[in-house]
């Protein structure tokens, strides 16, 4: 944990099995807790953070439920927590969508 506070703010930090960014939604790295690696916990927040990333991709697509389309949505929200971005948005620091991905 130490090493993840030292670089928090000045560069982007994965950490865990789930590769969650660190630093979502502190202010400061001292806030950061030990919880961030525990592995069910990591893979617990980065759930959460994935369904909240595609329920914005998916709303931006227009909600569709055809099944050919999930392919396609599961790909870009892919690229949006591979790379924080979608359509210029910051997903990380997003509003949460809400509802489901049919």
């Amino acid at each position: 944990m130490e090493i993840v506070r030292d670089n928090v703010g000045t560069s982007v930090v994965r950490v865990g099995l789930a590769q969650f960014p660190a630093g979502i939604g502190v202010e400061d790295a001292s806030e950061l807790k030990a919880d961030l690696v525990e592995p069910c916990n990591n893979l617990r927040m980065g759930t959460a953070m994935f369904a909240k990333i595609l329920r914005i991709v998916t709303r931006w697509y227009g909600n569709p439920t055809s099944e050919e389309s999930f392919p396609r949505l599961f790909e870009d929200a892919l690229h949006a927590w591979q790379t924080g971005e979608f359509e210029g948005e910051n997903v990380f620091h997003a509003e949460n969508a809400g509802g489901m991905v049919v």
